[in-house]
């Protein structure tokens, strides 16, 4: 009898996992480090985009990674709406959610992306964020899927994982350029990671309004 209680205790203590934000776990990582827990969101990154087995998922607070040995999300899309449950833990110094398992409760669209300076994002607050940034080219180097981008506030590498394809042509030292993609961390390295082709494109998302136009409008009024 004894020896069966203390089984199912060892099974629902295996079993138990904690309902966190984001916030949580990056405020109070060594309080969660190892400990299994459930995160509510939406896929901003799914699988398949940059690995079957990794997705992003983000809730009000942030987002995370989410990895699983072995693991297939390729039937994930984005903006889909749901909970993943796994170990809190850290691959290459980038906070994660291993032994994921992922479960869908609706469909809908992703966050807009959160806007970043360039030096904000080369901090560990961009960490896990669908984000935005705008700048200048700095270093492009494709042979190396990497190039900076800096809008005065700092530089910030741009890293594009296998498969992810983009137009290198608009990519050259000097360009203007608006990139959206996941805040990551490799190592001592952060950066952005754009999921897409279309995550970047030519231009600040700012464009120069003529005196002409100008004119016209107060006219109109």
């Amino acid at each position: 009898m004894k020896q069966t209680i203390i089984l199912t205790l060892v099974l629902l203590s295996v079993s138990l996992s904690f309902a966190v934000t984001v916030a949580e776990i990056r405020e109070n990582y060594s309080n969660y480090e190892n400990k299994t827990v459930t995160i509510e969101g939406v896929i901003t990154c799914p699988g398949g985009a940059f690995s079957n087995a990794t997705f992003y998922i983000q809730d009000s607070t942030g987002g995370v990674l989410c990895y699983k040995s072995g693991g297939n999300f390729s039937d994930q899309a984005l903006g889909d709406r749901g909970s993943v449950t796994g170990v809190v833990t850290k691959y290459n110094e980038e906070i994660e959610i291993s032994d994921a398992s992922y479960t869908k409760s609706g469909s809908g669209n992703p966050p807009n992306p959160k806007s970043f300076t360039t030096g904000n994002a080369n901090t560990s607050a961009a960490e896990g964020w669908l984000l935005r940034i705008s700048g200048t080219v700095q270093d492009a180097n494709p042979d190396k899927f990497k190039f900076n981008l800096n809008d005065g506030s700092g530089e910030v590498q741009v890293y594009l994982e296998k498969g992810v394809n983009i137009n290198w042509d608009i990519v050259k030292n000097g360009a203007k350029l608006t990139v959206i993609g996941i805040g990551s961390t490799y190592k001592t390295t952060h950066e952005v990671k754009p999921r897409y082709s279309t995550d970047v494109t030519e231009g600040t998302g700012v464009r120069k309004v003529t005196w002409g136009e100008i004119k016209r409008l107060y006219k109109n009024d």
